[in-house]
């Protein structure tokens, strides 16, 4: 059986489901703890410092912004190839 609107997609008997935030934060303190893993701490590290940073994760070149505009613009003009449309263009090149 389901539960709420906020966990539609795990039921109610999970070991996830179940979880308390105490617990979950205590069970990765655990394993941070006994990893020597260097690129396991770096990624964690670096999720960190991106789910509390205020940056911008990108920042665009006023040229990449302009190459988005140009972009958007030609999507909405129907200037665009479908991905059936592309791969038999990519196959016509691939023939000569």
């Amino acid at each position: 059986m389901l539960t709420n609107d906020r966990s539609k997609l795990i039921p109610e008997n999970t070991t996830i489901y179940n979880m308390n935030i105490e617990k979950i934060k205590a069970e990765i303190i655990n394993s941070i703890q006994h990893t020597n893993d260097k690129d396991l701490l770096d990624g964690i590290s670096r999720l960190t410092r991106l789910t509390h940073s205020e940056e911008k994760l990108i920042e665009f070149s006023d040229r990449q912004n302009e190459q988005i505009d140009e972009a958007l613009n030609q999507i909405e003009n129907g200037e665009y190839l479908t991905e059936d449309e592309a791969d038999k263009e990519v196959d016509s090149w691939l023939k000569d």
